[in-house]
């Protein structure tokens, strides 16, 4: 709903009441004025990021650990999954 007697944001346009709206706008302002940001700059970082993926070594692949080996081997074999029971 929409509270036409609540104050306006002038920085992020959302709505406060009274109280709520100067301690807001006094906040909202602070954070303006510290996202500036500079299109040049921000694609220079971009580029430095896509750089320095390059540079990364290719990803390993994961090691099997014997245990998993050997279902993936009895799978392969066609064994049937044979559940162990528990007594009981």
């Amino acid at each position: 709903s929409l509270h036409l007697d609540y104050i306006q944001c002038p920085y992020c346009m959302r709505r406060f009441n009274e109280t709520a709206a100067n301690r807001h706008i006094n906040f909202c302002k602070d954070q303006s004025s510290r996202r500036v940001f500079d299109p040049a700059q921000t694609a220079a970082k971009l580029a430095s990021r896509a750089q320095a993926r390059a540079q990364m070594s290719p990803k390993k692949e994961p090691t099997v650990t014997s245990a998993v080996g050997a279902l993936l081997q009895n799978r392969a074999l066609g064994a049937p999954n044979v559940a162990p029971t528990r007594p009981g």
